[in-house]
């Protein structure tokens, strides 16, 4: 994992590089990036630092966007558009396959595309995020880091929220994968 980061982060700073070198450069821009050049300025963290502070900037002063920052909402609307894409989906590919539908390979298409990302955040709480700062409520991110150092792999077969825990969860936001909109707050043990 670490060289997987560390390959990330080594792209990054290329990109940052290329991109500072065509806008400080005299003439300016570079003539007519190739493909390779492209990619490697999609990792630039000038310009998309400078795109993601102009973006936040337009959604913290627009107020109509206030209900999908408040977390509670922005979960259940998570779950609903989730559970009707699987739905339109599953709908899609009954129609193509005539009535016939591999449940068996739906849950490997999904367990592949959601997991490679998730294992890189859980290793992540479990290994470096000790090391990223201090303070008066950092106990419970070194509680979280604990605990996934013990139960990460609860996490990466999604099984994490039929267990109850009794320091707590490993990463807490994540007991919504696996459940997908079950029980009231995604915790089934909760009201054990």
């Amino acid at each position: 994992m670490i060289v997987v980061l560390a390959s990330i982060a080594a792209l990054c700073i290329v990109g940052t590089a290329v991109d500072l070198q065509s806008v400080y450069s005299t003439e300016g821009k570079l003539s007519k990036p190739g493909k390779f050049t492209k990619i490697i300025l999609a990792f630039s963290f000038y310009t998309n630092t400078k795109k993601f502070l102009m973006d936040m900037k337009k959604i913290l002063t627009d107020m109509s966007l206030a209900p999908v920052l408040n977390g509670t909402p922005s979960v259940y609307t998570f779950f609903t558009l989730s559970g009707a894409l699987v739905a339109y989906n599953f709908l899609k590919e009954l129609d193509k396959r005539k009535g016939k539908f591999n449940y068996f390979m739906f849950v490997i298409h999904r367990y592949l595309r959601l997991t490679p990302t998730y294992a890189i955040v859980i290793g992540l709480m479990a290994t470096l995020v000790p090391y990223f700062g201090n303070g008066p409520y950092w106990f419970a991110l070194e509680q979280d880091n604990a605990n996934c150092r013990k139960y990460w792999w609860h996490n990466l077969l999604y099984f994490n929220n039929l267990v109850k825990y009794e320091a707590g969860l490993c990463y807490s936001e994540s007991c919504r994968y696996p459940s997908d909109g079950v029980g009231s707050n995604g915790n089934l043990l909760d009201s054990v």
